[in-house]
Order: C-alpha cells, then structure tokens, then sequence
C-alpha cells in the first residue's frame, strides 16, 4: 500500500512533467517563430537587393541611350557643318583674327613696356655718366630748391603748369624739369586774392658756360562753372643766379582776340590762346611784336638756390 507522502510525490512529479512539457513546447513554438520571422528578413533583403540590381541595369540602359543620342546628334551637327563649310569658315576665320589681334596689342603693350623701362635705364645712366663726370672735371652746379607757391590776380579755381629750360652747356643731374599742379580755389592773404599751390621744386644742374641759364615758363588755367579748363595767363622768368633764398613773381599775360572772341571770354569765359608756345621765350623777338596782351596775374615761387665749385673754377655770378 502506497503512503501517503509518496502519493504526493508522484503527483507533485506528474505536475513537473507536465510544466516541463508545456516549457519545452513554448520554447520550440518561440524557435519557429523567430525562424520565420529571420525567413521573411531574408525574403525582404533579397527582394531589395534585386530591386536595386534592377535600378542599376535601368540607369545603365538610359545612360547607354543618352551616349548613342549625344553620338548621333554630333554626327548630325558635323553633316550640317559639312552642308554649310563658308559660313564655319567665315566664323572661324573672324575667331582667329580677333584672337591674333589680341596676341598682337598684347606683344605691343609688351614691347612698350620694355622700351620704356629700356629707356628710363638708359636715362639713369646717362646721368650717372653725367654725374661721374662732373664730380670727376669739378664742373660748377647749381641746386635750386623750392615750391610753386601760388598765384595772385586770378579769380577762380586755377592749376600751373610749368617747365624749365635750359642751353646746350649745361647737364640735367636730377629733378622733375616739367609738371603741374593741383586744381585750387582762390582766397584772401594779405589783403589780396591768392590761389596757393604749394606744389615742390627741386632741380640739380651742372654747367660749363653760364650761357643758356635754366629759365621758368608757366602757364595757368582756369576752371569755368562748367568744369572746363582754359589757359588764362603765360609768363617766364630765368631762375635765380644767387645763392640763397629768393621771392621769384612773373608776371602773366595772354592775349587779345577779336571782339567776338571777347565776347566768348565774356560769356563763356574761353579766353584766347597763342598757337605756338614758342612765342613765350624762344621766339619772342620775331612774334611778340605781334601781339596784343593783356595782365592775367602773378605767378608766385620760392627757391633757395645752392652754388657748387664756383669758386674752383673761378666763376663769379
């Protein structure tokens, strides 16, 4: 006869056994699950992969499509040209003489350029020359030193322009020989009208004769209400042979015209202009007597002139 305690035990076991059963086949159903679950994954993947194997073969077929339209288009454009060859000769002909006209102003520019410095060079040297020998003759110089000051008596906004000549016997060593000044607008100093300039001066000359002494030509122009410049005055004047500081004034003129030219100046303000410069100094004895003047003003400069182996070579000023 089974105990009590023993009966329990079995069925405690059968109710293990069947818990263990039950266990087992949630696993195995768990496991299936997940297994198709991973199938369908793999289904899908596959399914995407030949999708996009498919996109690639299509955009593989379009790009082949779209060479051979460009190759048969290029063909057709060459069958056109051959159809038309004056009219690609005509272009094409205008092409290269534009382009062989833009390497010819560029070689051009080029050469310019290089005769210009070729130039510059050469003039420095000259006056290295230049210099070397005057040092190595001791031949007498002169430094002038100073400023285009200003001009008085004219009326308006006005700007000089100047220029120094010299003879024969004499070297240029350094300095700007000709130039112009700023636009400037007149005011008031000392009780008078004044167009002040300021504009710097500064030559260096050597000499073998006092013949030819550098002289100062400038003329002075003047802006109109409409912003046009004309010539209002000339004058001249040598420069100073003293060393030492100097208040240079030249005076300046320009001349008459008809009465309807005056009547311009009037009106208009285009004053007369002689025709050739050449009447200021250098022919002055065979054309002014020609003319008839009138005072414009007063050019203003100051110089400090500076004398070198005068006394060497007994030159007395």
């Amino acid at each position: 006869m089974m105990s009590p305690i023993n009966g329990i035990r079995a069925e405690d076991e059968s109710k293990l056994d069947t818990e263990m059963s039950i266990s087992i086949d949630a696993a195995n159903l768990d496991k299936d699950r997940t297994l198709e679950k991973n199938r369908e994954i793999e289904k899908k993947s596959n399914i995407s992969l030949n999708n996009s194997k498919h996109t690639m073969r299509e955009l593989k077929v379009k790009s082949n499509r779209t060479k051979g339209r460009r190759k048969s288009e290029e063909k057709v454009n060459m069958s056109d040209s051959e159809a038309r060859p004056t009219k690609l000769y005509v272009r094409n002909e205008a092409q290269s003489g534009t382009s062989t006209n833009n390497v010819n102003e560029r070689i051009e520019s080029i050469l310019n350029y290089v005769k210009k410095k070729a130039d510059e060079t050469n003039d420095t040297a000259r006056r290295v020359k230049e210099r070397m020998g005057v040092v190595a003759e001791n031949k007498p110089e002169l430094h002038f030193i100073g400023e285009i000051d200003g001009a008085s008596g004219f009326s308006g906004t006005a700007s000089c322009s100047w220029t120094v000549e010299w003879g024969d016997s004499w070297s240029h060593l350094e300095g700007e020989a000709l130039g112009r000044t700023q636009y400037s607008s007149d005011g008031i100093r000392g009780g008078r009208e004044h167009v002040p300039w300021n504009h710097p001066f500064d030559l260096h000359f050597a000499t073998a004769s006092i013949q030819g002494w550098p002289r100062l030509l400038v003329r002075v122009y003047i802006l109109d209400a409409y912003g046009r410049a004309g010539i209002e005055g000339y004058g001249w004047c040598h420069l100073p042979t003293q060393a030492g500081f100097h208040e240079v004034k030249i005076p300046c003129w320009r001349p008459v015209g008809t009465v309807l030219q005056e009547l311009e100046v009037y009106f208009l303000g285009a004053s007369p202009q002689i025709t050739n410069e050449e009447a200021i100094f250098n022919k002055a004895w065979e054309d002014r007597h020609r003319l008839v003047t009138v005072a414009t003003g007063i050019v203003h400069v100051n110089l400090s002139v500076l004398h070198r182996y005068f006394d060497e070579q007994n030159v007395d000023i």
